[in-house]
């Protein structure tokens, strides 16, 4: 898989969910219409805020932020949801902030 989209699935320390959001829509953004960007980030011991952020080439696969960000969040004992090309969701449980991110990375490689 792989193919010629490109896809930023990371954890970032420190910031809140408004700065994660815009992190995201802006580096979704200087990738181009290729570009998948999930951010994910322990807000505190409990707390997980996660931000997805789809080019538009990913909406023509029928790739939706909503949907996919949820996905994620569930792993992490959250939920969430948005728009096809920027959704934000929370989790109560940052320990399995890595174990989200791989499953995002799973999702992606399956895209071609």
């Amino acid at each position: 898989g792989g193919g010629h989209f490109t896809a930023v699935v990371e954890a970032v320390d420190g910031m809140d969910p408004k700065a994660l959001s815009s992190a995201a829509q802006e580096l979704q953004a200087s990738l181009g219409d290729d570009a998948a960007v999930v951010l994910a980030t322990k807000v505190s011991d409990n707390k997980v805020s996660l931000v997805a952020a789809f080019g538009k080439n990913l909406l023509d696969k029928k790739m939706h932020a909503g949907k996919f960000v949820s996905a994620v969040a569930e792993i992490c004992g959250g939920k969430g949801g948005g728009r096809p090309n920027l959704a934000q969701a929370g989790g109560t449980q940052p320990d399995k902030i890595e174990e989200a991110l791989s499953f995002a990375r799973t999702k992606f490689d399956d895209l071609d």
